[in-house]
């Protein structure tokens, strides 16, 4: 069961499902952010990771052109972040979060061949 069974979507500012999955699963309470999506600050998830105690380092450069989820995982697996360390990626419209070995944690829109570029990728552990 997800923690938000829809996307809160006001005026200038949402709070989604993927993404709100994805920091409850890091420990993040639901209760604890407004919003993970905004007009000005389309990356407000960022600023919710940082202010709840966790640091985030990006990843995307060590992945190669054109990463796909499918080929990140193995790349992540051999990354030397720490077990401990979560990772989350971001393609288009959605965000999904995946383990030191390049399992997924959560993804609320599964795929069994997972091609959907990434965009973003950072690695996120506790200060």
């Amino acid at each position: 069961m997800s923690v938000l069974s829809q996307h809160i979507k006001r005026k200038h500012s949402w709070k989604t499902v993927c993404v709100s999955e994805c920091l409850h699963n890091i420990g993040i309470s639901i209760d604890s952010f407004y919003s993970t999506w905004t007009r000005k600050n389309p990356s407000a998830w960022k600023g919710v990771i940082r202010r709840n105690g966790f640091a985030l380092r990006s990843r995307l450069s060590l992945m190669g052109k054109r990463p796909t989820v499918g080929s990140v995982r193995s790349k992540v697996a051999k990354l030397s972040d720490g077990p401990n360390t979560k990772y989350i990626v971001v393609v288009d419209g959605h965000m999904l979060l995946l383990n030191s070995n390049g399992e997924t944690i959560v993804d609320t829109s599964p795929r069994k061949r997972d091609r959907r570029g990434v965009l973003m990728l950072y690695a996120v552990w506790p200060k």
